[in-house]
């Protein structure tokens, strides 16, 4: 059997372990300290560049980790605008309104992501 070290993903903490060809996700939290030290470095990032649908993204999916999901739909909702071909701030903008019970919402969002997919391929 083959063991593989573990992998995390940096934006959401999201911890795969795998052995062999069977894999976990695990959830990992880290410190507040080190959460609040993160979205301070995000927040600087975008004072320099506040046109980044990438950096809208991530400050995003850090705020709806820590729970704070309207302030996770406002800067999704800034992400989407400046990108609007970015599905994976589209899918994390689904997630949010899900979290938040608005599934109108929800459906919208992944409704909005695959139009724009279509329109980029065509």
């Amino acid at each position: 059997m083959t063991v593989r070290a573990d992998e995390t993903d940096r934006v959401t903490g999201t911890r795969t372990r795998g052995v062999g060809r069977h894999h976990a996700t695990v959830q990992h939290h880290p410190p507040q300290e080190v959460m609040e030290r993160h979205e301070a470095q995000l927040r600087a990032r975008l004072r320099e560049c506040p046109g980044s649908a990438e950096l809208w993204t991530y400050l995003g999916l850090h705020l709806r980790r820590q729970g704070r999901f309207q302030e996770a739909l406002g800067a999704l909702g800034r992400a989407v605008e400046l990108d609007p071909h970015d599905a994976r701030a589209w899918a994390a903008l689904a997630l949010v309104r899900g979290d938040l019970g608005d599934e109108a919402g929800r459906r919208a969002a992944i409704e909005d992501m695959l139009r724009h997919a279509r329109r980029e391929r065509a």
